[in-house]
């Protein structure tokens, strides 16, 4: 077992991990403050939290990480010892709270914003909804966590009086319930489906129109209307057209006789609707007027009032449940390993000092681990 090896080696890893957990978690931010309503959204106001929150880690506990095993001329030992309890707190306990009962949240937001159209139509209103949903996993991290962890340390000598109770409820509090809860929370928004009345599909339909197109013009060649149908009431023998109109007479007047005989040869159809006020000037015409067929893409769902659309939500809830899966498999073993070696007072000690610390470790970067690829997938997936 080479020791400066090791020490070198870590801080290369914890290099790598501040560099790799501030890319995922900035593109994250930055892709979610591109979303409309940004500050009023509850979502985007927890995901923000959430990744505030893996930020913390790079600037607290991995550097307060580095510096610890920097080279001999730096004493570990010289670290004050509040602020070598409150970053491993942090690290190993507080963030895995924040985070699952984050995902939890974001589930019932998720499903509550199906159900409601809108929780408050202020948007004063909304950003303080945001704010405060939010804000509940901190402010209950602090409430709970903090005390369960640091609770009978003191500080001066940096000596723990904790029982085994204690510190077993610290670590089933803060990881295990969860991350459980978080999955089992995200499988039950993953099976539950719209119902049909949140969503539905729009169908293009046409409605036949019939256009009266009238014109007064002193020739029936001249309509002056490229799209015009024939004249309807075709040719009448004995029928002449006028060259030009008697100034200050009406057309029925210049030409009573035609216009009964014009009259009396027509079919009998149903009475058309008035649809000008204008004299009649044997120069109507019918012209049918082709709708205008939006074009629908097949298998696309529109938003309506009633909630988001359901591909939207589908991908949401697939979303939040890859994320919950793999929030579980990377924090759990930290906790499986506290609670079966290093808080169980009759495990067998381990011969080889490379395989506890390989075991550590390995557990120990799995939770670094976790900062990185969470956000990563919350990127991917988002909306924008």
């Amino acid at each position: 077992f080479n020791e400066h090896v090791y020490i070198w080696t870590t801080i290369a890893l914890c290099i790598i991990f501040i560099l790799l957990i501030l890319l995922s978690n900035a593109l994250l931010i930055w892709k979610n403050a591109r979303e409309l309503d940004f500050y009023s959204r509850p979502k985007n106001q927890i995901i923000l939290s959430l990744a505030i929150g893996d930020i913390i880690v790079v600037l607290f506990p991995l550097s307060v990480l580095v510096r610890n095993f920097l080279p001999e001329d730096y004493q570990p030992n010289l670290m004050s010892c509040s602020l070598a309890k409150t970053s491993e707190t942090y690290m190993r306990f507080l963030l895995h709270f924040v985070y699952g009962l984050g995902l939890v949240i974001l589930a019932i937001e998720l499903l509550c914003r199906n159900k409601i159209h809108d929780m408050t139509a202020d948007k004063t209103g909304k950003i303080f909804v945001s704010i405060v949903l939010s804000a509940i996993p901190w402010l209950l991290g602090l409430i709970f966590v903090l005390p369960l962890c640091l609770a009978n340390i003191d500080m001066t000598t940096c000596s723990s009086v904790q029982t085994l109770d204690q510190a077993e409820a610290a670590v089933v509090i803060s990881v295990i319930l969860p991350a459980c809860a978080a999955v089992v929370m995200c499988i039950v928004v993953y099976c539950h489906e719209l119902p049909p009345a949140q969503y539905q599909q729009t169908t293009a339909t046409s409605t036949p129109m019939v256009t009266i197109m009238t014109s007064h013009s002193n020739s029936p060649l001249q309509s002056g209307r490229g799209f015009t149908a024939a004249p309807t009431f075709g040719y009448h023998p004995g029928y002449q057209y006028p060259q030009q109109p008697i100034p200050g007479q009406h057309p029925l007047q210049q030409y009573p006789q035609q216009m009964k005989n014009f009259q009396a040869n027509q079919p009998c159809v149903a009475e058309q609707p008035n649809v000008a006020q204008q004299p009649l000037v044997a120069q109507q015409y019918y012209a049918t007027q082709q709708p205008y067929v939006a074009q629908q893409p097949h298998g696309l769902y529109v938003q309506n009032d009633a909630g988001i659309t359901l591909s939207k939500y589908r991908r949401e809830k697939s979303r939040l449940l890859a994320v919950a899966i793999v929030f579980f498999l990377l924090v759990v073993p930290q906790a499986i390993y506290q609670l079966s070696y290093a808080l169980n007072p009759t495990r067998t000690k381990m011969e080889r000092r490379i395989t506890a610390t390989a075991i550590h470790d390995f557990v120990l970067w799995l939770m670094v681990i976790r900062s990185f690829v969470t956000p990563l997938i919350m990127y991917c997936y988002s909306d924008v």
